[in-house]
């Protein structure tokens, strides 16, 4: 309310109240500090207002990560969709796996369709301390973190990290390219499940909301087809007997099973990318973003 006796400002919760400064900001701006006598009442119309940054494939400094943050936070949005590990780069610091970042951080040279190579090792990442004053300064504007650790593809670059979580064993080469890469971890392989397992032990720790984003996106299924040791668990988990579209698209929605199950440990929810509905039994507690 703007009235003859100055601004007053009511709201349910205290993001209410920053969201109301917000409005009033940009009340300043409009009417260049002249006010004028006005009441409004105001509510979000959707509850996940989102946005997202990939650092994968281009890095950005945690001061470029704040600067569009704060801008963000001009528009009123309340969720930080941030992508983290991809082909092209691994963007956490890992204590339980440190070739993540001095290996599958750092890509030898960079083409996205822009013709050749350009020779220029290109490499970065976030360290714990940096990601949680990240998460800090999007708490104090409101904004919650959902990070996205990509699996079971676009994964290269933690193959080339560890190429025996991979279906042929490597090597492999943190991806310079753009596209799908046909090399996944390897679901039949008990120390891939448990390397997920870990890796988001150690997300869980850093990202304190309740959403996880899984990915699960783009998953050609060539390299499974052919590994024995996602075979043997298609026959285990009797994976042969769903409505999926195939046993493969039915051993990722296995995987994508284990990880939720494992999440929800934690009381966390998994958001996982259109392309898992593919599969089945991915369980209930799971949240579909639908890109395609």
């Amino acid at each position: 309310t703007i009235d003859e006796n100055g601004v007053s400002i009511e709201a349910a919760d205290k993001a209410g109240v920053y969201y109301a400064n917000i409005t009033l900001k940009q009340l300043l701006m409009n009417y260049r500090g002249c006010l004028p006598c006005l009441y409004i009442y105001d509510e979000p119309e959707f509850y996940y207002r989102g946005f997202m940054i990939d650092s994968c494939r281009h890095f950005f400094t945690v001061d470029e990560i704040k600067k569009m943050v704060n801008a963000a936070s001009l528009f009123k949005f309340n969720k930080f969709h941030f992508h983290l590990s991809e082909d092209q780069g691994f963007r956490v610091e890992m204590e339980s796996y440190p070739l993540l970042t001095s290996v599958g951080s750092v890509r030898p040279s960079s083409n996205f369709g822009r013709g050749e190579n350009d020779n220029k090792p290109y490499g970065a990442y976030y360290t714990k301390e940096e990601l949680k004053d990240i998460v800090k300064y999007c708490e104090e504007r409101y904004i919650e973190v959902i990070p996205e650790i990509d699996m079971p593809g676009h994964m290269v670059a933690v193959l080339a990290a560890y190429p025996e979580l991979g279906c042929t064993g490597g090597p492999y080469d943190v991806w310079t390219i753009w596209g799908v890469s046909e090399d996944l971890l390897c679901a039949g392989n008990d120390k891939a499940v448990q390397f997920c397992k870990d890796v988001l032990d150690e997300i869980v720790e850093i990202f304190p909301y309740e959403y996880i984003h899984m990915g699960g996106d783009e998953c050609p299924k060539v390299r499974w087809e052919a590994c024995p040791k996602c075979q043997a668990r298609i026959e285990a988990e009797h994976l042969h007997n769903t409505s999926a579209k195939s046993p493969e698209e039915a051993l990722q929605g296995w995987f994508m099973r284990q990880m939720s199950d494992h999440l929800a440990t934690y009381g966390k929810t998994v958001i996982g990318w259109d392309e898992i509905l593919d599969g089945e039994n991915i369980g209930d507690n799971v949240v579909i973003m639908s890109w395609r």
